[in-house]
């Protein structure tokens, strides 16, 4: 399956015993990490993030490349990439809660944030805020506006990741133009282009964003199946 330059992969968390048969396709030094992690919640969520990347970037070239056989570096900003002897696939992860997420790009950087809105009071940190920003969330309705945070956050974050400076952006000064209310909504900014949906999951709703380059034109949404490998295109 061939998807358009730029994919979004989202799925949930499992467990690693089900989906053994499956982790052939993880290295030992992934293997080795996940042996790390003490929490197993934490384990779990570091192997099916390995394991949708894998899945993702194979997708992302038709499966020309086998899940198994993507090796990874670091770029100059000490963001993932795909090694140099293979195809050149850009992508990020985030996870939160039980959900994992993938963004690829055929050609250029991406990114990525998911957070899972429950619904639970959120102490808004005014640094990353705008002044027009602030304004418009105080004047929400407090039973919505800690999800209205969680929107803006995930796309400023997005944001973050897809330039690679991370912590070293102000995020007081990206001012994407979302709009309170909108469950999913594609932002068009002079350095990227965002989407950002509310999507449900067994256990909740979780606000993705993804930042892609300027002038994309079409994302595919995918949700994928780890269980089974299979993906449900368009979601």
């Amino acid at each position: 399956m061939l998807s358009p330059p730029s994919a979004v992969w989202y799925a949930e968390t499992v467990e690693h015993d089900a989906i053994a048969g499956r982790l052939r396709a993880i290295t030992e030094d992934e293997r080795a990490c996940a042996r790390a992690f003490r929490n197993v919640a934490d384990r779990n969520r570091y192997m099916t993030g390995r394991l949708l990347v894998r899945l993702a970037l194979s997708a992302a070239v038709a499966n020309r490349v086998a899940p198994s056989a993507w090796r990874f570096g670091l770029d100059r900003a000490s963001k993932p990439r795909v090694a140099p002897h293979l195809p050149q696939v850009h992508f990020n992860l985030a996870h939160a809660g039980r959900m994992a997420v993938v963004v690829t790009d055929a050609a250029r950087p991406v990114g990525v944030d998911v957070e899972r809105i429950d619904g639970a009071p959120f102490d808004l940190p005014a640094l990353v805020l705008s002044a027009r920003e602030k304004e418009t969330l105080d004047r929400c309705p407090p039973e919505t506006r800690n999800r209205e945070f969680l929107k803006l956050w995930t796309l400023k974050e997005a944001l973050a990741k897809r330039s690679g400076e991370g912590i070293g952006l102000n995020l007081a000064a990206v001012e994407p133009d979302w709009r309170v209310g909108a469950p999913a909504q594609r932002i068009a900014m002079r350095d990227a282009v965002l989407e950002t949906r509310a999507i449900g999951m067994p256990d909740g709703v979780y606000q993705v964003s993804v930042a892609l380059a300027p002038g994309t034109r079409e994302v595919s949404w995918n949700r994928v199946d780890l269980l089974v490998g299979q993906l449900q295109p368009g979601i």
